[in-house]
């Protein structure tokens, strides 16, 4: 139940009528118990379907916000800032017919072979400090008494650089589409679907990159696909600056993944 709950927690932007208009939203907050301030950030992006073009018509940016209720002496009053470009971006029809056959197919592709496809970004010292240092665990890569990188730092590094034990990462983060996760406090998704259907696919990005992909019938039968296909289609027709390109791109992976590497201490399975 609480899954269909967070489904509806954006019910009241509704999705259009036009018979050929197709919607993608993506919603992410948390409950604000009782506290004023911002508890959830919108995007929806709408676009046209016609006979040549695909064409992204509309994308807007809402800010959701408690502020105090001098009528309930609460923290109750619901205001929301929204922002909206109109941008008329064109995209070739074969995207969208590409994305809705994709949504419907099974390809099981989370895998080494299509990461290592896809991973333009390479890791750098950089980004394993700086994870590092958000886990406070630079001791591990970090003279205490000089603040550099020492040897054995640059051995753990060189093998995160490398990749090693990425397949071992990838069996510990692979989805499964027998299983439903569900996150209470919290909500992190998009759903996808044309305005006039009532099929809804949903990405959820309490999992790495929205996967599995959940698709709705407007019933509680809920069934889940794995196709990051879905991820590349909507890494070209979507806006570069949304919130929405930063869940889908491929290099989260590469955060989670040094993460999973410091967490587990992968270097004690080299002898260091």
């Amino acid at each position: 139940m609480r899954l269909i709950f967070l489904l509806l927690l954006c019910s009241h932007y509704s999705i259009g009528q036009s018979q050929n208009e197709y919607i993608i939203k993506y919603c992410i907050g948390h409950y604000n118990f009782g506290n004023t301030g911002e508890f959830e950030r919108m995007e929806i992006f709408k676009f046209k379907v016609n006979e040549k073009n695909f064409v992204l018509t509309e994308f807007q940016s809402i800010s959701n916000k408690y502020v105090y209720n001098s009528e309930s002496l609460k923290n109750d009053k619901k205001v929301a800032d929204t922002v909206t470009k109109f941008l008329n971006k064109k995209i070739e029809k074969r995207e969208i017919e590409n994305l809705i056959n994709q949504l419907n197919i099974n390809e099981n592709n989370f895998n080494v072979d299509f990461f290592s496809s896809n991973l333009s970004k390479k890791i750098s010292q950089k980004d394993i400090l700086k994870i590092a240092e958000k886990r406070e665990q630079t001791y591990w890569f970090v003279d205490d008494e000089n603040g550099k990188v020492d040897e054995f730092g640059k051995e753990k590094m060189k093998d995160i650089r490398n990749f090693r034990y990425f397949g071992e990462y990838m069996q510990s983060v692979t989805p499964k589409i027998d299983e439903f996760k569900m996150v209470s406090d919290a909500w992190n998704f998009a759903e996808l679907g044309f305005s006039n259907l009532n099929s809804v696919y949903r990405l959820d990005f309490h999992s790495v990159l929205g996967q599995p992909i959940m698709k709705n019938n407007n019933s509680d039968n809920w069934k889940q696909i794995i196709n990051l296909n879905v991820n590349l289609i909507l890494l070209k027709i979507l806006p570069k600056e949304s919130l929405l390109i930063k869940e889908i791109e491929f290099e989260n992976l590469i955060e989670s993944y040094i993460n999973w590497y410091i967490e587990n201490r992968k270097w004690e399975s080299n002898g260091s």
